[in-house]
């Protein structure tokens, strides 16, 4: 006869009661070993796992992800690395007889450093055929206090038509993570560069980008009257804000304003007549026509942070301005590459850059 955990009853001849006990326990313990040490193995998994994870996050790794606000990855064109100069022009697609190097001005912005913080932020350029073309390293140290911090670098070569035709990838790695990345396009040759419009004398000027908004005042606060194309010329009759604004005369008789940033003048400043803006209007006027997303639009969050109004012109998919409040707001647009113009707190803001959706476009005051 065996009992319940299958001893024979010969097995126990000869044994007290304390030593039957006992052995039936360390039988049971053996058939049940499983089902007692699994706990302890599922503390150890959670140490071990806890303890890698912590290996794998260095301390500014951590900083990185809770203090990082915003990253901005901007490509231009010049005739040197790393040099930029008023001239220069943010773009996403540079023309293969007109372009030597392709230079990257990276921002970040974050929270508030409470202690110095030091790190290495390296930039990888990639061949359309994916091979890595360029790799810099760059240390960057932060002060107690700061909130920004920015480099400007690039690769290109020392003569024209030397790009391969296609599309680059840049990655930004912070401390060998990727941070962000962006794309230019070499594209094909597109003949000899345009001759800049020359000014004719006077008091005229003339548009020296695609297109350029003409405000009632100095400012998209005041309304827009409509637009100028490249090479459209103008009658100067004024300046505003030692020269930011020009007030101008259309060639349909309109009295406006144009911000100086796209438009070439013969006139010094200090021969302007510095006018004094009308009183701005308490709300932006409404936009005519008012916008309808198509449908086969995405989302972008627009974080206003300016503390006041925001107004953002895109040319793309779709053109058309926007205003918008302080506060977080969701743009209904198509996807792909747009330039735009924004303007807020009291100066403007130009570039371009592909929309995808759900992204975050922050705005706020330096």
């Amino acid at each position: 006869m065996t009992d319940q955990n299958g001893l024979l009853d010969k097995d126990f001849d000869g044994l007290t009661e304390k030593e039957i006990k006992k052995i039936q326990r360390r039988e049971k313990l053996k058939e049940n070993w499983a089902l007692y040490t699994l706990p302890f193995a599922i503390i150890i998994l959670a140490l071990v796992t806890y303890y890698n994870m912590s290996r794998g996050k260095p301390e500014i790794i951590i900083w990185a992800e809770e203090n990082i606000l915003q990253t901005e990855l901007y490509f231009f064109e010049s005739e040197d690395v790393g040099v930029m100069d008023r001239d220069s022009i943010y773009s996403i697609i540079f023309n293969q007889d007109q372009t030597k190097y392709i230079n990257i001005n990276f921002r970040m912005l974050f929270n508030e450093v409470e202690t110095e913080k030091n790190f290495t932020l390296k930039t990888v350029f990639i061949h359309p055929d994916n091979s890595i073309l360029h790799e810099y390293e760059e240390e960057v140290s932060l002060k107690k206090g700061d909130i920004q911090t920015s480099i400007l670098v690039g690769y290109g070569f020392q003569e024209f038509g030397m790009w391969n035709i296609g599309t680059y990838n840049v990655k930004i790695y912070f401390e060998n993570l990727l941070l962000t990345e962006s794309y230019f396009k070499i594209d094909f040759p597109s003949g000899p560069p345009l001759p800049t419009p020359t000014p004719v004398p006077d008091n005229s000027g003339v548009v020296v980008v695609d297109t350029v908004t003409v405000f009632y005042g100095p400012g998209p606060e005041y309304g827009i009257i409509g637009s100028l194309e490249y090479g459209d010329l103008f009658e100067i009759s004024g300046a505003y804000e030692g020269c930011q604004w020009i007030q101008v005369i259309t060639p349909n008789m309109e009295v406006g304003a144009i911000y100086t940033g796209y438009i070439e003048y013969t006139l010094e400043c200090e021969e302007m007549e510095e006018l004094v803006p009308p009183p701005a209007p308490t709300a932006f006027p409404p936009i005519d026509p008012p916008y309808v997303p198509p449908l086969d639009s995405i989302i972008i969050n627009i974080f206003n942070n300016t503390q006041g109004h925001l107004y953002l012109e895109l040319f793309g998919e779709i053109t058309h301005p926007f205003y918008f409040p302080p506060g977080e707001h969701e743009l209904l647009v198509p996807d792909g590459v747009y330039a735009f113009y924004g303007y807020s707190c009291g100066t403007s803001e130009n570039g371009e850059f592909r929309l995808d959706d759900g992204d975050d476009w922050i705005w706020g005051c330096d």
